[in-house]
């Protein structure tokens, strides 16, 4: 029916693609009995709408497409960016991607945004721009208090 691959997993997600829109990521909820992973894509998903009314963050976060809760599991889609930091391998990351990975913390920072889960798997290169990073994954994200406008 939805005609999926999957792209890649962690314990408690699974990351299809599929060929009808293979620019596209579903992040899928495993187990709906795991609420917690229910609330983190929720949480996820709110993150990326407020983020999506910040022209600032445009360039270093993924676009994001919506979330849906279908028979109990959760399900958020964003736009496919390429590998993470970690998969790359620190040592094989440019200077530039470097500095511009500290410039989307930065810059997510300034927007009031607490990702509280910055890891190398967190950190993507850009598919329209290779020498720039992007930051994931903000299912344990929070709102600071001290937000800077």
């Amino acid at each position: 029916m939805w005609d999926c691959e999957l792209y890649d997993y962690t314990d408690h997600v699974l990351l299809l693609t599929t060929r009808k829109h293979p620019s596209v990521i579903v992040k899928l909820q495993k187990d709906p009995k795991k609420q917690f992973v229910a609330d983190e894509t929720a949480n996820e998903a709110a993150i990326y709408k407020m983020l999506r009314r910040n022209t600032a963050t445009k360039g270093v976060v993924p676009e994001y497409h919506g979330i849906s809760v279908h028979l109990g599991v959760a399900m958020a889609c964003i736009e496919k960016e390429l590998d993470d930091f970690e998969d790359l391998g620190l040592a094989k990351v440019s200077v530039k991607l470097r500095q511009s990975a500290v410039h989307a913390i930065e810059t997510l920072s300034k927007a009031g945004v607490l990702h509280n889960d910055i890891e190398l798997r967190n950190i993507v290169k850009s598919r329209s721009d290779p020498e720039c990073a992007k930051i994931i994954d903000f299912g344990r994200a929070s709102l600071s208090q001290d937000k800077k406008r």
